[in-house]
């Protein structure tokens, strides 16, 4: 099974959050195949930017953050190209009013729809939208 890991499983296994140790013990035994976006990345690099800027995490610390991350995919994970056919439905996922997603939540939506992957997300919101789409998720628990 290739998992889609959306950036609230990727918080979750490589800072200190609420779900880590759901999201430790999930991968532990989840099956090989980790998939994250180029726009996880993005998004991932400003959750750690902005803990900076709120004095949540110190500089070097945020540094350790990326440099973990950078490893992390590296090691575990494979990383599939946002593309434009990704962008248009996201935005078509955002003006249906009744998904009520973020547009960085449509695009994790839009990538995982149009690869066929099983989405992991912590996101309820997320995952009911993607229940809508007939996108098969996984609450990592």
């Amino acid at each position: 099974m290739n998992c889609y890991l959306d950036t609230s499983v990727i918080v979750a296994l490589l800072l200190l959050d609420p779900h880590t140790a759901k999201a430790e013990a999930w991968l532990e035994h989840a099956e090989p195949g980790c998939i994250v976006s180029d726009f996880c990345a993005i998004e991932f690099a400003s959750v750690v930017s902005r803990q900076v800027r709120m004095s949540h995490l110190s500089a070097a610390d945020g540094s350790e953050a990326l440099d973990l991350f950078d490893e992390w995919i590296a090691r575990t994970a494979q990383v599939v190209t946002s593309a434009g056919e990704h962008m248009e439905a996201a935005g078509r996922m955002v003006r249906n009013f009744d998904t009520k997603l973020s547009a960085p939540d449509a695009i994790h939506l839009a990538v995982a729809k149009y690869h066929g992957l099983v989405l992991a997300t912590f996101d309820k919101r997320l995952s009911d939208a993607a229940r809508r789409e007939n996108v098969n998720i996984v609450l990592p628990e």
